[in-house]
């Protein structure tokens, strides 16, 4: 990299992200995982998992006849599908976004390992904006990109703040790319801002 493209360069660290801005790309990968978002994602999990191991005691008592298997096998079946669910909801799977002026990258990493990557061609993509991007009725709605493709939506990023969904945002319009203007989301900003500046050491 020459000193001139160096000088154009600019990386962001915030938000429990590092965005990396170039004239002709941009990076976003997932930062060491705060206290916040550790946080965040051990409720969510605290969340989910007691509701899916509801709602499976509740189907094998509905569907399970009681002469084929008794109620401590069916307690015990529960048991091990709850343990399953605990051990893939506490799997940490962050998403790499790799964009240039042709095409965009999401990459699925999983517990720190690379893993598929998808690529859409710029043409291709319509409507990006921010939005949620996990199920709601869990009670703690995570947000990040959303985006159009051939006829499908797709996401990435999930835990992406409003913030630095900004910032993205600009940069991908500034590469060619359909981003969705959304009025609310100066209030938005503002509220997590204040919300940030609140939460510093005095």
């Amino acid at each position: 990299m020459s000193d001139a493209t160096a000088n154009l360069t600019e990386t962001i660290d915030a938000g429990g992200f590092r965005i990396e801005i170039r004239p002709d790309e941009l990076t976003v990968t997932p930062a060491q995982r705060g206290k916040e978002q550790l946080a965040h994602s051990f409720l969510k999990v605290a969340f989910i998992v007691p509701s899916l191991a509801y709602y499976a005691l509740w189907l094998l008592f509905l569907l399970l006849p009681a002469d084929i298997c008794g109620a401590a096998a069916k307690i015990l079946v529960s048991v091990a599908f709850a343990v399953i669910l605990f051990l893939f909801a506490c799997s940490v799977r962050r998403d790499h976004l790799h964009c240039t002026r042709e095409s965009l990258e999401v990459i699925r990493s999983q517990d720190g390992r690379e893993g598929r990557t998808k690529v859409f061609a710029k043409d291709d993509i319509r409507r990006i904006r921010f939005g949620d991007v996990a199920p709601t009725f869990w009670g703690l709605p995570s947000s990040g990109l959303i985006f159009s493709t051939n006829g499908r939506k797709a996401k990435a990023l999930e835990d992406l703040s409003c913030v630095e969904a900004q910032c993205i945002l600009k940069e991908l319009e500034r590469l060619g790319y359909d981003v969705e203007k959304d009025v609310g989301m100066p209030m938005m900003i503002q509220m997590e801002l204040e919300r940030r500046n609140a939460s510093l050491p005095k």
